[in-house]
């Protein structure tokens, strides 16, 4: 099911009755853009937004400040994105079945967003990607049941358990509010290794999945030279 405040088709790219389909939002071909802001997607029985950008011409997908949680997938439970330039930012994906996000022929990015137990067998993996590199910036990926990546993913200033290293990630528990079952709260704990460990980059949003302002905490030393909080939430003082 959905809670929806915005989901948009501009200006050709076809919504297909959910009869027909097996997601719960599907755009088919082009040209066009699929907008979802401020969404909940959950306990769908087949991919949350499966998108198909071949045909007529290219498609695009946006996704700003949406909750994908328990939805279950052969792959792409949240997204499925074959053939689509894909912008994924301030989201919360967690307890999905099947690859979390599914990519295919594209290079989509995903910014300032956080992964949590996620599960797949299939072939095991929260993210893959085929055809294309997947791009996290800013995020966190914890806590799944399931290898971080399948195919080519590249990250930076990301907090990946056993996940790609290099000089701007790394891997620690980020703190969770709680991870308790029924009331998942994936914004961070004072004392977090996440909090201002991002750049102040342009392309990170100003505001988090809640809509409070990112900014430098004057508590914490700034590691690297970054300024605000990897993954969905901005920590918001004890």
């Amino acid at each position: 099911r959905a809670s929806a405040n915005s989901i948009s088709c501009v200006p050709s790219a076809p919504l297909i009755p959910r009869e027909h389909r097996r997601s719960l939002v599907n755009a088919y071909a082009g040209p066009g853009s699929l907008v979802a802001t401020d969404c909940v997607f959950e306990e769908t029985a087949g991919q949350a937004i499966t998108a198909f950008g071949y045909g007529s011409g290219s498609m695009s997908v946006a996704v700003s400040n949406c909750t994908f949680a328990n939805n279950t997938a052969t792959y792409g439970a949240a997204l499925s994105l074959d053939g689509v330039t894909a912008w994924v930012e301030n989201s919360v994906l967690y307890g999905n079945s099947g690859n979390t996000i599914y990519n295919y022929n594209r290079n989509p990015s995903i910014i300032s967003s956080t992964f949590f137990n996620n599960t797949d067998t299939n072939p095991g993996s929260v993210v893959r990607s085929i055809n294309g590199t997947v791009t996290l910036l800013s995020s966190i990926v914890w806590g799944n049941s399931a290898d971080p990546f399948d195919g080519s993913v590249s990250a930076d200033y990301c907090d990946i358990q056993d996940g790609l290293m290099g000089t701007t990630n790394f891997s620690a528990d980020p703190l969770f509010a709680s991870t308790d079952p029924g009331s998942i709260d994936l914004s961070l704990q004072n004392g977090s290794p996440c909090i201002d460990r991002a750049p102040n980059d342009s392309s990170i949003p100003a505001t988090d999945c809640l809509g409070h302002s990112r900014y430098d905490d004057p508590a914490t030393p700034n590691w690297n030279a970054t300024a605000i909080d990897i993954g969905a939430y901005e920590w918001q003082g004890p």
